[in-house]
C-alpha cells in the first residue's frame, strides 16, 4: 500500500511540527546565551539567573492568558508561530526594564549604600519612566487586537499581557522582594568595593 500525502493540510502539519521543534531548541539556547551575557555584565551568577527566570515566568503567564482567551473564550486555534514570536520579543523587552533597574541598584551599592537603599533609590528614580514605557508598549501591542488577522491579534495580546506582568507585577514586586531576600548573594561571586 502506498500513501501520498501533500497539500495544505500536510504543509500545516509540517510547519507546526517544525515550529514546535524550533521552539524547544531556541528557548534554552536564548535563555543560556542571555544568562552568560548578563553574567559578564553584572559579574554575578544569581542576578542574571533570577532575571532570566522572572522574564520566563512573565512569558509563561502571558502565553497561558492568551491561550485561555483565544482557545477557550473565542474557540480559535493558537496559531503556530505565536508562542515563538511572543517568547523572543518578551525576553528582550522584559530584560530591558530589569537591566535598567539592576544597573542602578548596583551603582548605588557600589557608592556605599545598602541593597535596601539601592533598591529604593532605583525604584524612586526609574519607576516612573519604566511604568510610562510599559504603558506605551502595552497600549501599542494591545492595539494589534483591533486587527482582523488572527496571528496579529494573538501576538498582540500575548505581548501586551507579557509587558503588563513584567512592568506592573514582576518589576514592582517580585524583583525587589527577591533582591531583598538574597542581599549579598545578588552580586556573588563578585565583591562590590564600596567607595
Amino acid at each position: 500500500t502506498q500513501w501520498y500525502i501533500g497539500g495544505l493540510s500536510q504543509g500545516l502539519v509540517d510547519a507546526n511540527s517544525y515550529t514546535q521543534q524550533t521552539f524547544i531548541t531556541i528557548v534554552p539556547i536564548l535563555a543560556i546565551a542571555t544568562f552568560f551575557v548578563l553574567m559578564i555584565q553584572f559579574n554575578s551568577v544569581f542576578t542574571p539567573l533570577r532575571l532570566v527566570l522572572m522574564v520566563l515566568g512573565s512569558v509563561l503567564i502571558s502565553l497561558v492568558i492568551s491561550y485561555g482567551i483565544f482557545y477557550y473564550y473565542y474557540h480559535m486555534p493558537i496559531l503556530i508561530y505565536m508562542p515563538l514570536f511572543v517568547f523572543i520579543t518578551l525576553l528582550a523587552v522584559g530584560l530591558d526594564y530589569d537591566i535598567f533597574m539592576i544597573t542602578r541598584v548596583r551603582e548605588e551599592v557600589m557608592n556605599g549604600k545598602s541593597d535596601e537603599e539601592g533598591i529604593t533609590t532605583a525604584m524612586r528614580e526609574n519607576g516612573g519612566v519604566i511604568m510610562v514605557l510599559g504603558m506605551i508598549l502595552l497600549s501599542t501591542f494591545m492595539s494589534l487586537y483591533l486587527s482582523e488577522i488572527g496571528i496579529i491579534q494573538e501576538v498582540g495580546v500575548g505581548l501586551a499581557f507579557g509587558v503588563f506582568v513584567d512592568t506592573f507585577i514582576s518589576w514592582m514586586f517580585f524583583i525587589p522582594s527577591v533582591m531583598l531576600i538574597m542581599k549579598k548573594w545578588n552580586w556573588w561571586p563578585s565583591k562590590i568595593y564600596k567607595k
